[in-house]
């Protein structure tokens, strides 16, 4: 048993575009950087100019979406699907927060309105490119104000098809 590769990153790669482009056309823009990242944890690098990434956190098999199948020996080509938490994380430039009290109220409600449209454009994005697949938006939680990067992370648990081919 073992997840279809191709699969799994196709599905990366379709995400980000869509979530890409319903950036492009939001109040925050496009950003200048949009990546498939590897790891369980992105650095927020590029974040001053924009930076969205997609990558995997964890996975395990499952016959009963998102359930974790039960304990083993399977038989042959067991499970049907990988149970994939994916993370896509969109980070701009924040006010600077070393003396927040000096930053202006029209530059932190500026602020709010990108990190909002961004929000709304990472979930619209991810369902519309995972319509009619198994999948479960667990979270999305916004990150920062830290150091210069304020923004946002939406996790999704995704049904990968297992490969078939090792059978």
């Amino acid at each position: 048993m073992s997840v279809d590769a191709a699969a799994l990153f196709a599905l990366k790669v379709g995400i980000l575009e869509e979530v890409s482009a319903r950036l492009a056309a939001s109040f925050g823009g496009a950003p200048v950087s949009a990546c498939v990242r590897p790891g369980s944890q992105v650095a927020w690098d590029d974040c001053e100019c924009g930076q969205l990434t997609v990558h995997h956190t964890s996975m395990w098999p499952t016959d009963h979406f998102p359930s974790q199948k039960g304990e083993p020996p399977w038989t042959k080509c067991e499970p049907k699907l990988w149970a994939v938490t994916l993370a896509v994380t969109m980070l701009r430039c924040s006010p600077e927060t070393s003396d927040a009290s000096t930053v202006d109220c029209e530059v932190w409600e500026n602020t709010v309105r990108v990190q909002d449209a961004d929000i709304q454009a990472m979930q619209q994005g991810v369902l519309c490119t995972l319509a009619g697949q198994f999948h479960v938006i667990t979270q999305h939680v916004t990150v920062g104000p830290e150091g210069s990067c304020v923004g946002s992370e939406l996790t999704v648990i995704v049904g990968v098809p297992n490969c078939t081919d090792t059978c």
